[in-house]
């Protein structure tokens, strides 16, 4: 059961916290993308004024903070959606990565530098492969006379898999 002291140590803990926190300014602007150096004359440098604060040095930077992460690609180290030009082609470049079925039926691929791509039967790759079949789980690829296979999963022989008991 709560008791009456439970509650005031709760009241307290909630006040020191927003003492401790001061006051919230709702009026900041979401544009602005605000950026610290530590430096050590102790100036503040906003819009070419000089301020002094505890030894950072804040830069303000107007613009548009939503296109600056947009723009960055999170899932690569150099933050670009393009991959380096100079990666080999492999001899199979494309994984399939899955099938949707709808009013038309698309294979969706990851090529050999990560992007992705959804294509429909019929439609030519950039290696120069085009997809002539387009199944639940696999696609057919056809490149001058020869066919290569993708499976969604490269699922090993289930028979090989299973432990025998002894």
């Amino acid at each position: 059961m709560i008791k009456i002291v439970d509650i005031i140590v709760i009241l307290v803990v909630v006040i020191m916290a927003l003492i401790l926190a001061e006051k919230p300014n709702p009026d900041l602007d979401p544009r602005i993308s605000v950026r610290g150096k530590a430096v050590q004359g102790g100036q503040l440098s906003v819009a070419g004024e000089k301020q002094p604060v505890r030894g950072v040095e804040i830069q303000v930077n107007k613009g548009n903070a939503e296109n600056d992460l947009r723009a960055r690609n999170i899932f690569t180290a150099n933050g670009s959606y393009t991959g380096s030009d100079n990666v080999p082609m492999r001899a199979n470049p494309y994984t399939l990565v899955g099938v949707t079925q709808g009013r038309e039926t698309k294979a969706i691929f990851r090529d050999y530098k990560g992007s992705v791509a959804s294509l429909t039967a019929g439609q030519k790759m950039s290696d120069g492969s085009v997809i002539s079949r387009i199944d639940g789980d696999s696609v057919q690829l056809k490149k001058g006379e020869e066919k290569t296979e993708l499976k969604v999963f490269n699922v090993p022989n289930r028979e090989k898999t299973i432990l025998s008991e002894p």
